[in-house]
């Protein structure tokens, strides 16, 4: 009987580390999320009212890339 309580005891004890262990784990993930919110809206104001543009352009250059490409293997 002492075995059973004490593979009982056992397993809550690891039940509970590893909640504290999930619990810290998602706590550093928020504190990272909010660095990386942070790092990204730093990065656009140093970047400035043009960043949009310069995804627009690299989208138009992919499209364009792709259209060439199927152009070059179809003919």
């Amino acid at each position: 009987m002492s075995a059973l309580l004490a593979r009982k005891e056992t397993r809550e004890l690891l039940r509970e580390r590893s909640n504290k262990s999930l619990d810290y784990l998602n706590q550093q993930a928020g504190k990272l999320r909010e660095s990386a919110d942070v790092i990204v809206r730093k990065g656009k104001e140093f970047i400035g009212p043009h960043c949009d543009s310069v995804k627009t352009d690299t989208q138009a250059e992919k499209q364009a890339y792709q259209e060439e490409r199927r152009e070059n293997l179809g003919g």
